[in-house]
């Protein structure tokens, strides 16, 4: 029987416990990725559960629940990671001393999901509008 060392069994409860979160905020089923990124067509610590949720799935998302920020170096991690699924990087980090979770992304990428927002009605606005015909 494998035994978990302390430091990864907190990290996969904060995967499991983000996990769950996006899924119920974006409406994507995920999980925590069992290889932790180290598989080879899956990247990330956390994925989209079925195929074509992987496909479509733009984000490559890195966690990290750790005392000392290394924010530039989890920032190259996930990067290198996303060039390599041609996903854009997303970094997710908790701030020890708080119940705060921060998301780092490019700016260019933070751009394009604001307009996005901003200017198209999202799946569930345009499927309200249909029901109430």
């Amino acid at each position: 029987m494998i035994r978990l060392g302390n430091q990864k069994r907190k990290g996969n409860a904060y995967e499991n416990k983000i996990a769950k979160r996006l899924s119920e905020t974006l409406g994507v089923e995920l999980r925590r990725n069992p290889g932790s990124g180290n598989m080879e067509n899956w990247k990330g610590d956390i994925v989209a559960i079925h195929d074509k949720d992987r496909i479509s799935f733009p984000w490559c998302i890195e966690l990290k629940n750790q005392k000392t920020l290394k924010i530039p170096a989890w920032i190259r991690q996930v990067e290198e990671e996303a060039q390599e699924m041609s996903k854009k990087p997303v970094l997710i980090f908790h701030l020890h001393g708080t119940s705060e979770e921060y998301a780092v992304v490019r700016l260019e990428d933070w751009e394009d999901r604001a307009m996005e927002g901003s200017m198209e009605p999202t799946y569930d606005e345009i499927k309200s509008g249909y029901d109430e015909e």
